[in-house]
């Protein structure tokens, strides 16, 4: 696992790496996301330094861990508040998970409830609820999904229909198009 440099102390670093390793081998806590969730909101870390400590996870060959990874990060941030995040941090993990649905079926519930928590922060930008939308279209097969998850789809749409920014409107019948489908 990578060193988490922060701007806590040594011993707040060696927890967060091994809260973050525990979680991924499956001797997960229930606590490890707000404990990671805390050192964003308190200030002795940030989101990018705590996806630093999860790379090597993030893009483990082995798709559980992938998995795993990500859902820590997505469970993380649904205790993170928002305004602890800059803006920059917001814009980059749109990113970050509109590629991540490129990767295998069973990593996308874990990335859907990280970008319906972001969606449920009222942060993103035009640009990025166009791309959500894009990439769920082109990469989420929806029907293949379960209940909850197919759930969590139209929870997205409709805070993406609901936003003030109404970027999605600029999709037109692209949108229609994608939701039908």
């Amino acid at each position: 696992s990578k060193v988490l440099v922060m701007q806590a102390d040594s011993e707040t670093v060696a927890r967060v790496n091994q809260v973050v390793k525990e979680y991924v081998n499956e001797l997960k806590d229930d606590r490890s996301a707000p404990f990671l969730a805390e050192i964003i909101n308190s200030g002795h870390g940030d989101l990018l330094q705590i996806v630093e400590t999860l790379g090597e996870y993030l893009t483990s060959s082995a798709v559980e861990i992938r998995t795993r990874a990500t859902l820590l990060l997505s469970n993380t941030l649904t205790h993170v508040h928002q305004n602890t995040m800059p803006q920059e941090d917001v814009q980059y993990l749109t990113k970050f998970f509109c590629d991540r649905l490129k990767d295998k079926i069973s990593v996308h519930p874990a990335i859907l409830v990280g970008l319906e928590t972001m969606l449920g922060w009222q942060r993103l930008q035009a640009e990025d609820e166009v791309a959500i939308a894009q990439s769920i279209f082109s990469e989420v097969h929806n029907q293949s999904l379960c209940y909850m998850d197919r759930r969590r789809v139209y929870v997205i749409m409709a805070q993406l229909l609901k936003s003030e920014t109404r970027g999605i409107h600029k999709l037109g019948s692209e949108f229609v198009l994608g939701y039908i489908q």
